[in-house]
């Protein structure tokens, strides 16, 4: 679920403190002003809302900036094997693991709750089982001292926090990459030099896009019904989030039987129509507003996936 980030009030409040104030700097105003595009100061307009009954099939505008469970794999990938290489220059020789893709699922989730009405009728509020992933197993030198060393850069392989990488030696007396080979790989697929924003713009986007949709008068509003129409039958929640996060048993047969009121619910007050066509519009209006920043993500992705595409298949 998304978090919780600075609200439009506080960063409004932060630009008006700055005015008329001589401490306050450019680089101080410039930092409030980037920060301010990160939430839409009025509700966007919604032109057109659609009757939904699930979030199947559906995705969000910011998803166009974020990387593809299939491309992710290929820079996982990639990742292992330059790590792989950098580490048998110093006479390691590790297969590096690859995180297993998941088999694919609705990648919006329950994010206006439970939908999926087949599921519900089984486990309730609980997430059917999926198959686990087969696991690299742990090998006998994953806390060799001296392979953590050359792997993050640190001599005990404890990396705390933003601290600047110290340069350090093996005991043969090699230099070390600056932050291990670990770094040297993920430098070698974006690139040494190159200034570009985080994708962490995307995720603070999607967050405040959330909680922002959500405090919309018109969730508010559908929210408001869903509740009416839960209490009609014996419920009492004040939105769908809270009756999944209140059911103690989200198995049982009794949160099974509130799972199935509660879509029925959403589906005669249109809760899923209302809350993603609301969502996607402040989406779209924060997308206006960081298009540049955003644009330099989404080239970056995509030069990233192009060299991990080479280094797999050895170009």
């Amino acid at each position: 679920m998304p978090f919780v980030v600075r609200s439009t009030a506080v960063v409004l409040m932060m630009l008006t403190s700055c005015v008329g104030v001589a401490a306050c700097t450019e680089q101080e105003r410039a930092s409030d002003a980037a920060e301010s595009s990160l939430t839409l100061t009025a509700p966007p307009a919604v032109p057109n809302i659609t009757t939904l009954s699930t979030t199947d099939g559906l995705s969000l505008p910011l998803d166009a900036y974020a990387l593809s469970e299939e491309k992710l794999q290929v820079v996982l990938k990639a990742r292992a094997l330059l790590i792989e290489k950098c580490l048998a220059r110093f006479g390691f020789a590790y297969d590096f693991p690859v995180p297993v893709a998941q088999e694919s699922r609705n990648p919006l989730g329950r994010r206006y709750g439970i939908t999926e009405r087949a599921v519900a009728a089984q486990w309730g509020y609980a997430t059917a089982p999926r198959a686990t992933p087969a696991v690299r197993p742990r090998r006998a030198d994953d806390r060799n001292p001296a392979l953590l060393l050359v792997l993050t850069g640190w001599p005990d392989g404890q990396v705390p926090g933003n601290a600047e990488r110290p340069s350090v030696k093996t005991a043969s007396g090699a230099d070390v990459p600056p932050g291990g080979c670990e770094s040297e790989a993920s430098r070698a697929l974006v690139g040494k030099d190159e200034k570009y924003d985080t994708p962490e713009i995307v995720r603070q986007l999607d967050a405040n896009a959330y909680h922002q949709s959500s405090a919309d008068d018109r969730v508010v509003a559908v929210q408001k019904s869903w509740s009416e129409c839960m209490k009609k039958e014996g419920y009492d929640f004040p939105n769908p989030l809270d009756a999944a996060d209140r059911s103690t048993n989200p198995s049982s047969a009794s949160s099974i039987r509130t799972a199935l009121v509660d879509i029925d619910c959403k589906n005669q007050t249109n809760l899923i129509g209302v809350s993603f066509a609301v969502e996607v519009a402040y989406q779209r209006g924060l997308i206006q507003q960081n298009i540049e920043r955003l644009e330099a993500v989404k080239n970056r992705l995509e030069s990233e996936v192009q060299v991990a595409g080479r280094t797999v298949s050895g170009g």
